[in-house]
């Protein structure tokens, strides 16, 4: 059984993180998942595209693009319990490469900006491709640089001057004491206010916190998230805050129609008293400040 997804409605929160909401509709199918052969590239900076760059993503269970001499082998919009979700309807644009200003070079990606016609000048006036959860879909400079299939493109963007000189090597440095092979699938988080998801309900997750020097694993609790109704796969946003001495965690987007079921409310913040171990914390992520590009459009 195939879904379908329905024109996605937009929503935006606090911190202006643009949200889309997805009503899916089973829909019986006995046709494999469409695929298309591997799609050439010209470049991935914005002001370079042509309209030959221009592609049409929709429905794909995967898609494979070359750039120069390399290839972006098997990308795919979302991969929920090993099943790999097609990309949404009207899910056409340019690949590009987003590098987000006065963050780390370790953040940064590939991403996919929704554009209505093949004319690049409607790049602003596009928009990124959103996963599930609200945050734009993206290949991280974390996954380009550990995912063996994706080293050479990884040169590819290095040699083109795409990325940052040293980006996909630190990235390397930083998770080579975690012995991590493939990009932490936990939110890794770079400052202050940067939203991140969670899973409505969930009682527990794991950070990584880095300023470019060093990574840190954190287990947080989150009674934040406290919620009385069934299981769900629905996400609310958060985000770690200073206040005085205390490291607090902010609440700042719920799913509509799901604030009746939670204890806490949009704004609403729980508190850390600051050990050693959280002063440490606290003291990679102050000196980076947030100015909503990290996650948003």
């Amino acid at each position: 059984m195939l879904r379908t997804l329905s024109k996605p409605r937009v929503r935006q929160n606090v911190l202006g993180v643009m949200t889309r909401e997805f009503s899916m509709s089973p829909v019986l199918s006995r046709t494999r998942p469409k695929r298309i052969p591997p799609a050439p590239i010209s470049t991935l900076i914005p002001a370079q595209l042509t309209s030959n760059d221009y592609l049409d993503i929709s429905g794909k269970s995967a898609v494979n693009v070359t750039y120069r001499n390399a290839s972006c082998p098997d990308l795919h919009w979302e991969h929920p319990e090993l099943k790999k979700l097609p990309f949404p309807n009207k899910s056409h644009g340019f690949f590009y490469y987003h590098s987000p200003e006065n963050a780390l070079n370790v953040a940064g990606g590939l991403r996919f900006r929704v554009c209505p016609s093949s004319d690049p000048k409607m790049f602003q006036q596009g928009h990124d491709l959103l996963k599930r959860n609200g945050f734009p879909w993206e290949v991280p400079n974390w996954s380009i640089a550990l995912n063996e299939s994706y080293h050479p493109f990884g040169e590819e963007l290095l040699k083109s001057g795409v990325i940052r000189t040293g980006a996909l090597d630190l990235c390397r440095k930083l998770a080579s004491p975690f012995e991590l092979r493939t990009q932490p699938t936990s939110p890794i988080i770079y400052a202050l206010k940067q939203p991140f998801p969670v899973t409505l309900g969930q009682k527990r997750t794991q950070l990584w916190i880095t300023n470019g020097e060093k990574l840190i694993r954190w287990a947080i609790d989150l009674r934040i998230t406290e919620w009385m109704g069934p299981p769900t796969e629905d996400v609310v946003h958060l985000c770690l805050d200073r206040e005085r001495d205390d490291l607090l965690l902010r609440l700042l987007y719920t799913p509509p129609g799901c604030a009746g079921l939670m204890r806490y409310k949009v704004g609403a913040t729980t508190r850390f008293h600051l050990t050693s171990r959280l002063r440490e914390i606290l003291d990679v992520l102050e000196n980076t400040p947030y100015d909503g590009t990290f996650a948003g459009k």
